[in-house]
């Protein structure tokens, strides 16, 4: 019944809240930046000119230069460092400096961490950058939620953030669409120019967010261009002023209260928690990152077996 209530909303209700989506479709543009440096990295590692450039001498034996297993997992895993940095950031920096000017700070340093990687001729630099690219996009995947919650109807709110995640999936297509396109190339171009494009969905989130308002009141009042006493708005400004109370009601909302102070909130952060850990228990991430190097490796096994 809620539900159905809550997608038959008027015309004019629907109407008056265009703005306010096309905001929160455009803010989920956000997750092509993880979503891109995901899948790209999974194309990259099995490239032959990265492998040449990158080489750390596994084996020293070998002709052919190759990267370390161990080199190779920390390259993977150190994105995923600077993700639970970022994010861990995230909150508090945007409750100080406000969620625009946050999620800006956040894809810069994503830039100077592309940039890194795209400059690198050895591996230290390559790392640095990934752990510059980790630390912006672990705080833009909590701000781009937050963002969008903060701004959008109520009727459509969950949908809304549901957007994030697709344009992560969608994300990592284009990434591999790209990898499969440059994989042959000679030289450096074919790991840097999937490395470099990186910086379009940056470009285009920067300049969205420099016109964006700051806060959840002034995003109601000019982006749905309601009068201030618009039926629609004063109930959105009541759920919002009712929200927060009950909020101050449950205590404190800092990272002590979340975890252990209070039993009601713990249980949720935990709950959260732990349904992410399961999933990515999946192995998932092993298919994301690792996935054309498994494959194309199997596939030599297979074919030395079949003679």
């Amino acid at each position: 019944m809620a539900i159905a209530m809550a997608w038959h909303k008027p015309d004019n209700v629907t109407g008056s809240s265009a703005p306010a989506i096309m905001v929160g479709l455009f803010v989920a543009s956000g997750g092509i930046l993880f979503g891109y440096d995901t899948g790209a990295i999974n194309g990259i590692l099995a490239m032959r000119a990265f492998k040449d450039q990158f080489d750390t001498h596994c084996d020293a034996k070998s002709k052919s230069l190759d990267i370390c297993t161990n080199d190779t997992a920390i390259l993977v895993a150190i994105l995923s460092a600077g993700t639970a940095f970022g994010s861990l950031l995230a909150a508090p920096a945007s409750v100080s400096f406000g969620r625009r000017i946050t999620m800006l700070i956040a894809v810069g340093i994503f830039c100077a961490g592309a940039i890194c990687q795209v400059c690198a001729q050895s591996m230290p630099l390559m790392l640095f950058g990934r752990v510059l690219a980790g630390v912006g996009v672990g705080a833009i995947s909590v701000l781009v939620p937050i963002y969008q919650s903060e701004m959008a109807p109520s009727w459509i709110r969950g949908t809304l953030i549901y957007t994030y995640q697709l344009s992560i999936t969608i994300s990592l297509i284009a990434a591999s669409i790209i990898n499969a396109i440059t994989f042959n190339i000679e030289g450096s171009a074919a790991y840097s120019i999937p490395l470099s494009l990186q910086f379009l969905p940056a470009l285009v989130l920067t300049s969205g967010i420099l016109i964006l308002l700051e806060t959840p009141q002034f995003l109601i009042i000019q982006l749905r261009r309601l009068d201030i006493t618009h039926p629609a708005l004063v109930e959105e400004l009541e759920e919002i002023q009712a929200n927060h109370q009950y909020e101050l009601s449950l205590g404190s909302n800092d990272y002590k209260e979340l975890s252990y102070s209070s039993p009601h909130l713990s249980r949720r952060t935990f709950t959260s928690c732990f349904i992410q850990m399961l999933q990515q228990l999946t192995g998932i991430n092993f298919i994301m990152y690792y996935s054309t190097a498994f494959f194309r490796g199997a596939g030599s096994r297979a074919l030395i077996l079949s003679h």
